[in-house]
């Protein structure tokens, strides 16, 4: 699956052949795709950090990196990190909920540039 776009809208290309745009990326996905899908939670997993909108538990490392989350009904499971201008960001990490398993890989991460003094 191939989700791109901003705050105001995203466009979704599945290798079912699914192709469309939404202003509303929950609601569109349990529809179009028949599964749930966390979006708005997901952009801050996909940093390493807990949503800051609803509750949360978390189980960290020494290091303080989460290695499990659970958010929203999700359980975020964090296997793998890596270093990108001295930010530590996940790699790879797992959603579960019920019994849908969703895989997250992340092939590059590209940072805007460090702001001036």
């Amino acid at each position: 699956m191939h989700i791109q776009g901003d705050a105001a809208a995203l466009r979704v290309q599945s290798s079912r052949g699914d192709d469309f745009t939404t202003t509303d990326p929950e609601d569109d996905f349990a529809l179009h795709l028949h599964m749930p899908m966390p979006v708005l939670s997901m952009r801050y997993w996909l940093l390493g950090i807990p949503d800051p909108g609803a509750p949360y538990t978390k189980v960290a490392d020494a290091r303080g990196e989460p290695m499990s989350l659970e958010q929203r009904g999700w359980k975020v499971e964090y296997q793998e990190y890596t270093d990108v201008q001295s930010y530590s960001l996940p790699v790879r990490f797992t959603l579960t909920r019920g019994k849908v398993r969703i895989k997250v890989a992340v092939n590059d991460w590209t940072l805007p540039p460090a702001a001036g003094p």
